[in-house]
């Protein structure tokens, strides 16, 4: 009041700390309360002092918000999908979030900045962290997991192997196969597929087709919405519709009235096939064979290609006349494929055991 204030000094202290001179000093404060000191010295040396409390509030770190979990699925196999990420929905309560910087990250790599990327992914589940920081370096984070799914090719099924008789239709049937995200919008049956003998059989989902005797290779080529396809095979097995079998009778010559020992058929199987095959509860010896006459056989010895099986010597006798007679064995394959054979011996009555042949040497 007595003098110019311009020419006084002016100190500004925090405790026993100078902060600046001057009437108005720039000084960063950290967090907390402050109680700065100004001390006023006017030209007689004259001092008075002033208090004022500076509090410096903590920065509030933005809020991330990296959008919802997104599942996609790529347009083409092994392609991949691009996918729009979104962290507008980010918020900084004390500062503008239009200037804060946006860093998405996999892991440790930088895979887009910004809002709103655009980012392409491989299939799989990949989780993302958005990073916002904003205008005071203040950070806050959030994740979002995206899922991109691939193309799965159909699931073809052409159904069990099959074995039939000869002038059997055999019934093909795809109804098995299915499509994991899609449908499957064609049916292909082809045999020896991929072959120079590849066959067209035809394009429904069943097919009732008739082979000729032998083995046959059948694929069911099988295709969905997604242009992928899938395949799988079965055997379809065609045996003849009589399967005939060499047979041997023994003894050569049967004497009806020895009565001596069991009836024998050695019974043996063209090339191609295997007499372990036999369901041996299904072989009969008869001779008019219209299931009156049948004699069941028993004692089965499977070896050396062939089946030696035993019939009871009294039940053959019994349908046997006098005279050479043609005997038929048959019976049925554990599949169910019939077989039979013939061999004729000599049949005669006799008290005199010693007629009788039990060796190769008789009538055949």
């Amino acid at each position: 009041p007595d003098g110019d204030i311009n020419a006084a000094t002016f100190e500004w202290y925090e405790g026993a700390t100078l902060l600046g001179t001057g009437k108005i000093v720039t000084y960063t404060f950290p967090v907390g309360p402050h109680t700065v000191t100004l001390q006023v010295t006017d030209t007689q040396s004259l001092v008075d002092t002033d208090d004022v409390v500076i509090s410096v509030n903590a920065g509030i770190p933005p809020t991330a918000d990296a959008g919802p979990d997104q599942t996609v699925t790529e347009p083409s196999q092994g392609a991949g999908e691009d996918v729009i990420l979104d962290g507008s929905a980010s918020t900084d309560p004390d500062g503008d979030i239009n200037a804060a910087t946006f860093v998405w990250t996999e892991g440790a790599t930088v895979i887009g900045t910004g809002v709103s990327p655009t980012v392409h992914f491989a299939v799989g589940i990949h989780t993302l962290t958005l990073t916002v920081t904003d205008t005071q370096g203040l950070t806050g984070t959030d994740t979002v997991v995206i899922t991109v799914n691939g193309l799965q090719p159909p699931v073809a099924n052409a159904g069990p192997d099959q074995t039939v008789i000869d002038g059997t239709s055999v019934t093909l049937n795809g109804s098995a196969s299915f499509d994991p995200d899609g449908i499957i919008v064609t049916y292909e049956w082809f045999e020896d597929y991929g072959l120079l003998t590849q066959t067209f059989l035809g394009n429904t989902v069943t097919l009732n087709h008739t082979f000729p005797v032998g083995s046959h290779n059948i694929t069911l080529v099988v295709t969905d919405d997604d242009s992928l396809s899938s395949t799988d095979s079965m055997e379809v097995t065609v045996n003849p519709a009589n399967l005939v079998a060499t047979i041997r009778i023994t003894p050569r010559s049967l004497n009806v009235e020895s009565h001596g020992k069991p009836v024998n058929a050695k019974v043996t199987f063209p090339s191609g096939f295997n007499v372990s095959d036999i369901n041996p509860t299904t072989v009969v010896l008869c001779i008019i064979c219209d299931g009156t006459d049948d004699v069941p056989g028993y004692n089965p010895v499977f070896g050396g290609g062939s089946l030696n099986i035993k019939f009871s010597r009294q039940a053959v006798e019994r349908i046997s006349p006098e005279g050479y007679v043609t005997y038929t064995v048959k019976g049925l394959l554990n599949n169910g494929t019939p077989w039979a054979g013939t061999d004729t011996i000599r049949v005669f009555k006799s008290s005199d055991k010693e007629h009788e042949d039990d060796d190769d040497h008789g009538h055949s």
